[in-house]
């Protein structure tokens, strides 16, 4: 699916609002106005419980999109405080279901990150 594919990243936009169908979702948050080291302190939380969730077998995937509906978010479960940074859809894999055969690509290592000596 490229960038250019609406139709298509329209429906899997879709499918990630409605949690990709998981029976769990984590909504992590910020305080608000969101002091730069506790968004970090929030993002180390977030991967230590990807971690955490893949060792027992858990399956997860992270939901930025979410972030752009904070508002409803908020309206429909009542949230007063923080920023809503992203979400967490979580629980058992269905292997059949065809969005688990998604899979992105990844650019290598050297071409994204420099090491300095």
């Amino acid at each position: 699916m490229g960038r250019d594919s609406y139709d298509l990243r329209a429906a899997y936009d879709a499918k990630s609002l409605r949690f990709y169908d998981a029976p769990h979702v984590a909504l992590l948050y910020a305080p608000d106005p969101g002091d730069p080291r506790l968004t970090a302190d929030v993002g180390m939380y977030a991967q230590t419980l990807l971690l955490a969730m893949a060792a027992y077998g858990v399956s997860s995937c992270l939901q930025g999109l979410l972030s752009f509906y904070a508002e409803t978010v908020r309206e429909t479960l009542g949230i007063t405080g923080g920023r809503l940074l992203f979400g967490i859809s979580f629980g058992y894999a269905d292997p059949a279901a065809a969005i688990n055969a998604v899979t992105v690509g990844r650019e290598p290592l050297e071409e994204t990150t420099p090491f300095h000596r």
